[in-house]
């Protein structure tokens, strides 16, 4: 007898909230984790911004296959292939304690799923390659017998002549430099060089490092194309390289620094905007060295307590792209805002408005239908809309469910859709549950 696999839902006094009791085989065994997304207007607007946005945009694996990967072969398979891809990644993947090196190729979304998908001891390259899209994922090369050796100790490492890649809402650590001294045991947690550019790293969690990325290798690795946005990163205790910038135009806006020492570090060639930043006490907050002094554009900084030195020399940076939307306007918000949304398992706060798209592939469970029908059961005062989501945002079945007459007992027909990984979301008013559909 086929075993069809329903989601219940029951609404509570308010008309824009409810509780979910399950999503369940009717005749099935345990029930999983699930999140009830705050309405729209209670989270910031986590679409793509900056650099990335620019160069035809970046758009990842969109048009590919949706893939799920939990083991190291499987996302070697898939991110290393020359196909675009929607590669969905559950669990912990490594690779020993050898550690272990993943080279994406042009035309992927790399995308956690829920806040667990960890790469543990295994770093992303990403050389002579374009339109690459990471979020939410756990990176780091802590457990590994030298990392050092391990993807040249990077966790990220975007080179060549690499060009739109965004990376968001990750969280990438090593070790605590309290009790790990040596600054060259790891190398930095996301570093870019060569000629790369149009890249956009935003709402991540850096922690516990001493280097935290670059931009340029060195003095002489200047490129006029080499074009980096760095917004709402919350850097909690790493002590350099917030970030390092030689060469080109960038943009540093909305960023949180806690527990540095020497933060932004702008060298040769370079003329950074650095906006809304909140720094907390530290030794050198924006600074530049004598020998090979680089400029900044500086617009409404915090900086709580700094060693005295004088800040770069003034610059215009030009920044072709509008960000307005995406903006903390009062610095001082800085400080609550980024801790609370950045890293992983923030973007499971979707939302779903009027013809919009789902702004994320992440949810905060994940389940596997081997039939072909989705049961509602619900019980609710307003109309139920069940959205089917390909992970790039593109709606592949909606329906609306009448309470009236349907809501009791209905059914979503996934006849048609062909297998692969989905985010469905039920909709009540503005508020939303998102959830992982896996069709094997």
């Amino acid at each position: 007898m086929e075993r069809k696999r329903s989601l219940s839902i029951q609404s509570v006094k308010k008309c824009n909230a409810y509780s979910i009791k399950s999503i369940f085989p009717v005749a099935m065994i345990s029930l999983l984790a699930f999140f009830i997304a705050a309405p729209s207007s209670a989270q910031p607007n986590f679409e793509l911004a900056g650099f990335a946005t620019q160069n035809g945009g970046t758009k990842g694996g969109k048009g590919g296959q949706t893939v799920s990967a939990s083991t190291y072969s499987q996302l070697r398979s898939y991110a290393e292939s020359t196909s675009p891809y929607l590669i969905m990644v559950q669990g912990t993947i490594s690779n020993g304690s050898g550690g272990g090196q993943i080279r994406v190729k042009s035309d992927k979304s790399i995308i956690g799923v829920g806040s667990a998908a960890l790469l543990s001891g295994v770093g992303i390259t990403i050389s002579n390659q374009n339109n690459v899209i990471i979020r939410n994922l756990k990176i780091t090369l802590v457990g590994t017998s030298t990392p050092g050796s391990v993807n040249g100790g990077d966790c990220i490492s975007i080179s060549g002549t690499s060009k739109n890649i965004w990376i968001d809402h990750c969280e990438i650590y090593s070790e605590d430099p309290d009790n790990q001294t040596d600054k060259d045991k790891y190398d930095g947690l996301i570093d870019i060089k060569q000629q790369t550019g149009f890249i956009t790293l935003s709402w991540n969690y850096l922690h516990d490092h001493h280097k935290g990325g670059l931009v340029g290798a060195a003095d002489d690795d200047l490129y006029a194309d080499r074009k980096v946005t760095m917004h709402h990163n919350y850097y909690n205790k790493v002590l350099l390289r917030i970030p390092m910038y030689r060469g080109a135009t960038g943009h540093f806006f909305n960023n949180y620094i806690v527990g540095a020492k020497d933060a932004t570090e702008i060298q040769a060639g370079t003329c950074l905007r650095v906006e809304k930043n909140y720094y907390e006490a530290l030794h050198y907050s924006i600074y530049t060295p004598t020998d090979a002094p680089g400029e900044t554009e500086r617009i409404d900084n915090i900086e709580i307590d700094r060693t005295s030195r004088a800040y770069p020399s003034e610059c215009m940076a030009t920044i072709p792209y509008s960000y307005s939307a995406v903006l903390t306007d009062s610095t001082a918000e800085v400080k609550t805002v980024v801790p609370q949304y950045a890293g992983v398992g923030k973007i499971d706060n979707v939302s779903v408005r009027g013809g919009e798209k789902i702004r994320s592939a992440a949810a905060s469970f994940c389940y596997r239908f081997s039939r072909k029908t989705l049961r509602i059961r619900a019980n609710a005062s307003r109309c139920l809309t069940v959205t089917i989501f390909a992970p790039d945002g593109r709606k592949i079945r909606v329906k609306k469910f009448n309470p009236a007459s349907d809501i009791g007992n209905a059914e979503l027909s996934l006849d048609g859709i062909s297998n692969g990984m989905y985010i469905v979301n039920g909709e009540i008013d503005r508020s939303v549950i998102a959830g992982c559909l896996y069709i094997p």
